[in-house]
Order: C-alpha cells, then structure tokens, then sequence
C-alpha cells in the first residue's frame, strides 16, 4: 500500500527520501553513505550482497597496524541482487579505485570506442580466457559535471557462460 501511495507522486516522494526506505515505481535508492560520492536506483525486491558487507566489517576489525600493511585490492564496494539465486549474473555492483595522478577518461583511456576495446581485450575478455566479446555501444556522458564514459557489451565464452554488462567509469577529480 506504502509503494502504491508513494508512486503516484514519485519526484516528490523520491525528492523527500522516501525511496530509500520503500519502493517507488519498483525502484529503491541507496547512496554512498561514507562520503555521499554516487547513489543509484535498484529493483525493489533486490538485496545488498552480504559478502561484501561482511568484508568490509572484518576489514574494520582488524587492527590499523595489520589492516595497513594488507593490500585491500579493487573489489566491489557495494552490490546489490536479486534474492536467493547464488549463481546468476544479474547485478548491480560499485568498483572504486584509487588512479595515478594526471589520469584523465580521454587523455589516458582514448575515446569512448577505444576505452571499452581496452577494457575488454586486456581485462575482462582476455584472449587467453577464451571469452568473445561484442561491444554494443560506447558513448561519453555528463554527469553531475563530470565526463563519463558509459559501455554496454556482451561476454561468452561457449554455452556455459552469457553475460550483457554496462559499465559506468567516471573520473571524480576531472
């Protein structure tokens, strides 16, 4: 009833904050609530990944003095997906990393096109891995006054392995 009430004024309603606690439109937000950096909107019914939640507490726990000579190395920050399936590749993930100085999308990655080959030829679908790739669309964004560029592609590798992916890589210093 909650989701109903709220979806029939959802600017409102999303403006107030009400979705990140219930759903509107089907959809919940959650933002960074470390350093407010990025917020998305997420199916309703989806749940944080609790293997990243459980990291990041034992990483807390752990003390400074160890914590520090450990490599964190990149990881998701924050995930969400669908309940119950362990196996599915439906999801929603945050990656966070730290870049050398002087890195810009264009300057150091090339245009849209050629930033989503590298990405794809030397990181997610290697030639040695045996996946293929198709690049769907690659296009530079603005967002929040920031260039972005924004990839959607395909991954297989034979019957075993599909995946369709959209990457969002936004430079926070540009």
């Amino acid at each position: 009833i909650t989701s109903n009430l709220l979806s029939t004024n959802p600017q409102l309603y999303r403006s107030l904050g009400f979705d990140q606690i219930y759903s509107i439109n089907g959809y919940k937000k959650y933002i960074d609530s470390n350093n407010n950096n990025y917020a998305f909107r997420y199916p309703y019914n989806w749940l944080i990944d609790q293997s990243i939640v459980l990291a990041d507490i034992k990483e807390r726990e752990t003390p400074s003095i160890i914590r520090n000579k450990r490599t964190k190395g990149i990881r998701p920050e924050v995930a969400f997906g669908p309940p119950g399936i362990t196996n599915n590749r439906e999801n929603l993930s945050v990656v966070k990393s730290i870049v050398l100085p002087g890195f810009s999308l264009q300057k150091t990655l090339g245009e849209p096109k050629e930033a989503a080959l590298k990405l794809l030829e030397n990181y997610i679908a290697t030639p040695s891995s045996g996946k293929t790739y198709q690049l769907l669309n690659a296009f530079a964004d603005n967002r929040n006054g920031r260039q972005a560029y924004q990839f959607e592609y395909m991954v297989s590798k034979g019957e075993e392995f599909n995946q369709h992916s959209v990457s969002v890589i936004l430079n926070k210093d540009n």
